[in-house]
């Protein structure tokens, strides 16, 4: 899971989010408790306006994070700020 997590960085890093989502997904498939690539995929997610699949994903990366990890409080910000906005709240269809 390690070498999709690092390709969809760099993917996402070069702006192609869905291909790098494609390669979270792949990481998180191979081992469902990988928090930083769950937390990847939710970012990716955000960043292609999809604030409802960001805050699910963010917030399921927050409850397999320890409490030690340094990105928690920032994943923990925006799912708050995620939830604020109403991002929380399932899509209409």
């Amino acid at each position: 899971p390690f070498a999709h997590n690092n390709l969809g960085t760099l993917l996402a890093r070069a702006g192609d989010y869905d291909a790098a989502a494609a390669h979270f997904v792949e990481a998180v498939r191979i081992n469902p408790r990988y928090a930083l690539a769950l937390a990847n995929l939710a970012n990716c997610y955000l960043r292609k306006g999809q604030e409802y699949e960001a805050f699910r994903v963010f917030r399921d990366a927050l409850r397999l994070m320890p409490d030690e990890d340094p990105k928690r409080p920032i994943i923990q910000e925006v799912v708050d700020q995620l939830a604020a906005a109403g991002a929380g709240d399932a899509p209409t269809p």
